[in-house]
């Protein structure tokens, strides 16, 4: 490298997104050895910012400076020589007097951080992610989803936070907002705070700092619309029709299109939304809503989706439930044939048929399956949504 290289690029800003792939980067410490115009460097433990799927090593804007600073220093000196242990910033921001655990590097290297105001706001606190189990299993709290790894902690009307889920499925709050919240919440999130992996590229991340709101895929719309339905379930009765427990966490994030089009992919997939989308669902808590809403008696011996059905009917009308929850009856049928043994003709000759049922050939593979089914249930939930 060439120190001409190194001012150049210093004049425009590193971003955390990599040049060739347009990843997210994460934050780094690693050793420079490397001769720059004549100056042999070598640091231990400078930051920098690495894409892991090309491999990729590009500068933050303080490595940067600090180079151009030593290179010159070296120069002054006639020195080709650099050695350094670089040592770790330890800043305490002050935003609160709970202990959290953070790392200022990340708000100092992380492009999109540092302010001129409010210094230290944007750190990133790292927690467990089971922290969003506990919120969500208290009743007065809630949970809600705009994507699968981007959403907001309420406590009634008192306060709400915004967290995102990294690659890492490792939670994401700024320290600034943190700061904020009652001081007994503070503690509550202590309990799961962990050490930082230096990664937060996310769509939290570009919701939040780059004003950039990505096109969600179907899969992560099919999750906001469940949320949606909990959502507006919890306005109108005052209770959650579904607990985010740390099974139906871990499942919803790991819920993607398939990779492979085999039906062992297709069996793995159609259990995972089964118990996403419809064993998460409170038999109880719709059989009372159902009460409620059309004065009958607790309604024993059903199954949650006929409980379901039987919530819409009261909420809008018999036809509307039919229609709406087609396309989740036809869920469990595929994940009836999947667990079941039989003739392989006897499985397609049914799978054929859910297949005409979705509105695709026959011909489809278990991909287009999948493609259109995720498109109906993320049909049936915003019209489960719009009855409320």
């Amino acid at each position: 490298m060439e120190i001409h290289e190194l001012i150049d690029s210093a004049s425009s800003v590193q971003r955390i997104y990599c040049g060739k792939c347009s990843s997210h980067l994460s934050l780094v410490f690693e050793v420079l050895d490397e001769i720059i115009s004549g100056v042999h460097f070598k640091i231990n433990g400078l930051p920098f910012l690495r894409c892991i799927q090309c491999q990729i090593r590009y500068l933050p804007d303080r490595s940067k400076s600090a180079i151009l600073h030593l290179h010159r220093q070296a120069f002054e000196k006639g020195s080709d020589m650099i050695t350094s242990d670089r040592k770790k910033t330890q800043n305490d921001f002050g935003f609160t007097k709970v202990p959290f655990i953070y790392d200022s590097d990340d708000y100092l290297y992380i492009p999109g951080l540092e302010r001129d105001f409010d210094k230290g706001f944007l750190t990133p606190v790292f927690f467990n992610k089971e922290v969003l189990v506990k919120y969500d299993s208290h009743p007065s709290y809630r949970v809600q989803f705009a994507s699968k790894t981007y959403g907001t902690i309420w406590c009634n009307d008192d306060f709400s936070v915004p967290f995102g889920i990294n690659k890492h499925e490792k939670i994401v709050m700024w320290l600034g907002d943190i700061s904020r919240l009652p001081i007994k919440e503070q503690y509550y999130l202590r309990s799961e705070n962990v050490i930082s992996d230096h990664c937060i590229g996310s769509e939290f991340y570009d919701g939040q700092i780059e004003c950039v709101f990505t096109d969600l895929t179907p899969e992560d719309k099919l999750f906001k619309e469940r949320s949606n339905f909990i959502e507006s379930f919890y306005a109108r009765f005052g209770t959650k029709v579904s607990r985010l427990d740390q099974e139906v966490l871990e499942i919803s994030l790991s819920i993607t299109r398939p990779t492979l089009d085999t039906p062992t992919e297709q069996k793995k997939l159609i259990n995972n939304l089964y118990k996403v989308y419809v064993e998460s669902l409170d038999k109880n808590i719709l059989s009372k809503a159902i009460a409620k809403e059309c004065a009958q008696k607790e309604i024993v011996n059903l199954g949650v989706l006929q409980r379901l059905k039987l919530f819409i009917a009261a909420v809008s009308s018999e036809e509307q439930a039919t229609r709406i929850m087609q396309p989740l009856f036809l869920l469990q049928d595929l994940r009836l044939i999947h667990a079941h043994t039989g003739s392989e003709a006897s499985k397609n000759k049914k799978i054929n048929e859910i297949k005409l049922e979705l509105e695709i050939d026959e011909s489809s593979t278990t991909l287009e399956v999948h493609d259109a089914l995720i498109a109906k249930l993320r049909e049936s939930f915003h019209a489960i949504t719009s009855s409320i």
